[in-house]
C-alpha cells in the first residue's frame, strides 16, 4: 500500500509537469501565431495599397488616353469584366488595351479586339500584350507586311492560313497579293475573327485555359488583387 501511494504521488507529480508544460507551449504557440497573423495583416494592408495606388495611376493613364474619366472609368469596368471570365489577370488586359489604344483604336474597336487576340493569346502562348503589338502595327500602316506575318507564324498563329480556307486562294497566292500591299488591316482583323469563332482553330480558347487550375488560380489572383485596389 505505501509503494502504491508512493507511485500514485509520483505520477500525480508528473501529471502537473506535463500540464505546467503544454500550458508554456500553447502561450509560445499563441503567440507566435499572434505575430504571424499581425505581420500577414500589415503585409496585406501594403498590398492593398500599392494596388490601389496602381489602379489610380491605370485611370489617370486610361483618362489621357480616351480624353474623358467617364469613358475611362466605363473602359476599365468592361476590362475588369472580361479580365474575370479569362485567363488573364486584369493588369494584362489593361496593358494590352493600352497598346490598343496607343495604336489608334478606338473604344469600341478595343473592346471588339480583346476577345479574337486573347483567345489567339490563350491557343498559343503569346503574350496578350505582345500579340497587341503585332496587331497594331499591321493597323497602324493599313496592311499586312512581311514583318508583322513573321512574328504572328513565329507566334503560332498564320493569318494567310485562316485567309485562304476562306476564299479558295493559296497561301503562296496571298503571299504575291501582300507583297503588293493588298491583304488589308482589315483582312487580318477578319482573320482573327473567323479563328476565334465557331469552327475556328481557337475558338473559345480563353474559356477553356480559364478551366485549367492555372488559369483558375491566375482568375482567382487577378480578381482578389482587383478586390483590394477597390
Amino acid at each position: 500500500i505505501d509503494k502504491l501511494k508512493k507511485g500514485l504521488k509520483g505520477a500525480t507529480k508528473e501529471v502537473k509537469d506535463w500540464k505546467t508544460k503544454v500550458g508554456k507551449i500553447g502561450k509560445i504557440t499563441l503567440a507566435a501565431g499572434a505575430t504571424a497573423l499581425a505581420a500577414g495583416m500589415a503585409a496585406l494592408t501594403k498590398k492593398a495599397v500599392v494596388l490601389a495606388a496602381k489602379f489610380q495611376q491605370t485611370q489617370v493613364a486610361f483618362e489621357g488616353m480616351v480624353g474623358s474619366s467617364r469613358k475611362a472609368a466605363e473602359l476599365i469596368e468592361a476590362l475588369t469584366e472580361f479580365s474575370t471570365r479569362t485567363p488573364f489577370s486584369p493588369e494584362k488586359v489593361q496593358e494590352a488595351a493600352k497598346t490598343l489604344l496607343a495604336f489608334g483604336f478606338t473604344v469600341e474597336e478595343v473592346k471588339e479586339s480583346l476577345k479574337p487576340l486573347g483567345d489567339v493569346a490563350a491557343g498559343t502562348g503569346k503574350d496578350f500584350t505582345e500579340l497587341a503589338v503585332i496587331f497594331g502595327q499591321i493597323k497602324s500602316t493599313g496592311r499586312l507586311m512581311g514583318q508583322d506575318l513573321n512574328q504572328l507564324i513565329n507566334a503560332g498563329f498564320n493569318p494567310l492560313q485562316v485567309l485562304s480556307e476562306k476564299t479558295g486562294k493559296s497561301v503562296a497566292q496571298l503571299k504575291d497579293e501582300m507583297s503588293k500591299g493588298l491583304v488589308t488591316f482589315e483582312d487580318v482583323r477578319q482573320a482573327f475573327e473567323d479563328a476565334t469563332t465557331e469552327g475556328g482553330l481557337f475558338n473559345n480558347m480563353m474559356a477553356k485555359q480559364s478551366a485549367t487550375a492555372i488559369g483558375l488560380f491566375s482568375t482567382l489572383k487577378g480578381n482578389f488583387d482587383q478586390f483590394l485596389a477597390t
